[in-house]
């Protein structure tokens, strides 16, 4: 019977916290087509960047400095946010694999989110 009990409260706690995720929407703003929303929560972004790069969801007092590398490490790209959203032109990068580092010039902090350009 415990196991009964302890099984249906994770389900119920599993299903609450799905419908919370559901009824949480960001506000929506139209951009153009090239443009392309990176989570920075996220590790990997799985679709093709175009020539823009929104970031979202970008904590600020953790991270406040962009960085574009490509595979041999060569620094591309730099910038200093203080907002939690970031736009960036990758209209200059050609095809290929690049990696954004989000990294704090306070402290050690540093993220890593991989993505492809391919138009």
């Amino acid at each position: 019977m415990k196991r009964l009990t302890s099984v249906f409260i994770l389900m119920f706690l599993i299903t609450g916290n799905l419908l919370l995720a559901q009824t949480k929407s960001p506000e929506k703003t139209e951009l153009p087509a090239d443009v392309s929303i990176i989570n920075a929560q996220l590790d990997v972004f799985k679709s093709n960047v175009y020539n823009t790069v929104q970031l979202t969801d970008l904590d600020v007092e953790k991270f406040d400095k962009i960085s574009i590398t490509n595979k041999q490490g060569a620094v591309l790209i730099k910038k200093t946010v203080n907002t939690s959203i970031a736009n960036m032109d990758l209209s200059q990068l050609e095809d290929g694999v690049y990696l954004l580092g989000l990294w704090s010039s306070t402290n050690m902090r540093e993220k890593i989110i991989k993505f492809i350009i391919r138009r």
